[in-house]
């Protein structure tokens, strides 16, 4: 993704309600019960926040230095599999952090993404 794309996914975040999407709850009862233009939002949103974990990666890669998961190079996850991702994570460990609901999405995205893609050593 451009830096004018992850740019214009911020502006955005901007213009919704910081309120609307506030913790993992929030984002999987709008993608359940929203309308299309609330899951819509919440899927670019999504693949805003995979990119950004993605840059990182590749400058920690670049400086030789542990990365945040390791997913294949092959793989381009889109704003459904990453919803997924969360989705089946928060649902696995739901039991054992009975709070998680509350968690902000991005923070949840990325431990469920590193454990998905598991770095091995």
């Amino acid at each position: 993704m451009s830096r004018t794309t992850l740019v214009l996914v911020g502006v955005l975040s901007l213009l919704w309600p910081a309120s609307a999407v506030a913790d993992i709850a929030d984002v999987l009862q709008k993608l359940d019960h929203g309308t299309v233009a609330d899951k819509s939002f919440i899927k670019t949103l999504f693949i805003g926040i995979g990119e950004g974990f993605d840059t990182a990666n590749d400058q920690l890669k670049m400086n030789n230095k542990p990365m945040l998961y390791c997913m294949p190079v092959t793989i381009k996850l889109t704003g459904d599999q990453l919803i997924d991702i969360l989705r089946r994570w928060a649902e696995a460990n739901r039991a054992k952090a009975p709070r998680m609901d509350a968690a902000p999405p991005a923070q949840a995205l990325l431990y469920a993404l590193e454990d998905a893609f598991p770095c091995t050593k």
